[in-house]
């Protein structure tokens, strides 16, 4: 957070800057602290009365940051963890208007996911889905993150494979991507996907749960990083599974068993 642009949205916007202590006048010990978030300060540049008058104990603070494009298809910015699902959604909505479907599409976009993921499980609990399939991102390929940990960029989306995953489903996206030679890759999350899987995958009687992740970089910071090919082939992935789930394929898939 340190050195980050913010705006606090109290009674109008306010622009200010997350700072600490100049490390020209900290003592030793201090440089190597990680400093607590009760000890970061947002300087506004604003006087004491201004502050008061316009700033409440209680707003919040966003990171400010416009979304920039990079070299080659890559594009950087906060939030894409998880705006860009709401991309893949968009460009999957936009690839089914060129395939014939039976299925009524949802496409939801929820709150929560990071802390209790009670947006997903509050509207799969109204739309009551035959299926479901949550759209995130996993952790893109950098020097640090290992393989059995990373997905590469560029090389489409993870198929999660574990606990939060329909084995059926999970067999249908392989198929798909053959079938229409979509690249993929595996994402194992044997304990749990850290996803909106898990919580859609419980309600009511249980609904069969699939999840994509699209490659990211630099997770949760103010600049995240994906490629615009991962967006289309995860798009594309999608729109051809639910145009291909029809009669017997529909009927298999919720004649399921809970593994």
């Amino acid at each position: 957070l340190l050195a980050q642009e913010v705006v606090i949205h109290g009674r109008q916007q306010v622009i200010g800057l997350i700072a600490a202590k100049s490390t020209a006048i900290q003592a030793p010990e201090e440089m190597e602290k990680i400093l607590p978030l009760g000890e970061l300060m947002i300087d506004t540049g604003l006087a004491v009365d201004q502050v008061r008058s316009l700033i409440r104990i209680g707003d919040r603070a966003t990171i400010r940051r416009e979304t920039l494009d990079l070299m080659g298809d890559c594009i950087t910015g906060k939030a894409m963890d998880d705006r860009a699902g709401i991309a893949v959604m968009y460009a999957c909505a936009q690839e089914l208007k060129r395939l014939r479907h039976e299925a009524r599409v949802i496409f939801q976009s929820s709150v929560q996911e990071e802390t209790t993921g009670l947006g997903a499980r509050i509207g799969v609990h109204k739309w009551q889905p035959d299926f479901a399939i949550a759209v995130d991102v996993g952790f893109g390929m950098t020097p640090e993150v290992s393989i059995e940990d990373g997905l590469e960029m560029g090389k489409g989306p993870g198929i999660s494979l574990g606990s939060n995953s329909h084995r059926k489903l999970y067999h249908m996206l392989l198929d798909t991507a053959k079938t229409y030679h979509i690249e993929t890759q595996l994402e194992l999350t044997p304990t749990g996907s850290g996803t909106n899987g898990q919580p859609m995958q419980i309600v009511r009687q249980g609904v069969p749960v699939a999840v994509v992740s699209l490659p990211l970089r630099y997770m949760h910071t103010s600049v995240e990083t994906i490629r615009m090919k991962d967006i289309e082939l995860t798009a594309q992935l999608l729109a051809h599974l639910i145009a291909d789930i029809t009669g017997e394929k529909k009927e298999e898939l919720l004649c399921y068993e809970t593994n």
